[in-house]
């Protein structure tokens, strides 16, 4: 990523700020974004630059809100199709029909997961000595089962944090398909194995990122 910081106006941020904001933003979007430019305005910062997915683009926005507080007034990154100079002016993109194999997958995967989900808040919610529709019994709680029941809730509840963080993985696998990104590992910007897909179609990193990103802690 070549970076450029252009300020204008009379309310300019200082130096090592933006010099702070530039690195992050560098480290976080890499050679995502080409031709990065970042216009200090007299209320805040317009981004400018050419990257060939829409996730770059809000990638790199996403870099600068975690480097400053100061508002992005617009986010003017140009996203093209055509512009991946990185990989030598094409995309190996999987075939229209792979695509759409995918695509259905990841939907019928997603609505089970949203049916599990349901089904696990519902009985998370469900009181201790009561009926599933929330009538109290006559009979008086055990603690020893009220403590058992406390336990399973926050067990119940665990597994659907669980199953809506697998579903924001597959809501991302599915933009990526609309956007023309899927297949293509986030980090490295390569393309993600075949092989890799069929066992995690929601995959967002290649197998070698994905290792580096476990090394690091990183999600």
């Amino acid at each position: 990523m070549n970076a450029k910081i252009l300020q204008n106006g009379t309310t300019k941020a200082k130096s090592a700020d933006v010099t702070e904001i530039q690195t992050h933003v560098h480290r976080r979007v890499g050679r995502k974004v080409n031709d990065f430019q970042l216009v200090v305005e007299n209320k805040g910062l317009i981004l400018k630059g050419h990257s060939h997915s829409y996730y770059a683009k809000q990638l790199a926005q996403q870099a600068v809100m975690e480097a400053t507080e100061m508002p992005i007034l617009s986010n003017d990154i140009e996203v093209s199709a055509a512009d991946n100079r990185d990989f030598g002016g094409t995309r190996n993109m999987l075939a229209k029909a792979t695509i759409t194999g995918f695509r259905q997958r990841l939907k019928a995967l997603l609505r089970r997961l949203e049916g599990d989900r349901l089904q696990l808040t519902d009985e998370a919610l469900e009181p201790a000595g009561g009926e599933a529709n929330g009538s109290i019994s006559d009979v008086p709680i055990d603690p020893n089962d009220l403590g058992s029941h406390v336990a399973e809730e926050e067990l119940t509840l665990h597994l659907v944090g669980n199953e809506e963080q697998l579903m924001g993985e597959i809501s991302g696998a599915l933009a990526r398909i609309e956007h023309g990104d899927f297949g293509r590992c986030v980090a490295c910007e390569r393309e993600i194995s075949k092989q890799r897909l069929r066992a995690l179609p929601y995959a967002r990193h290649c197998f070698a990122c994905a290792q580096n990103s476990q090394r690091q802690g990183v999600p």
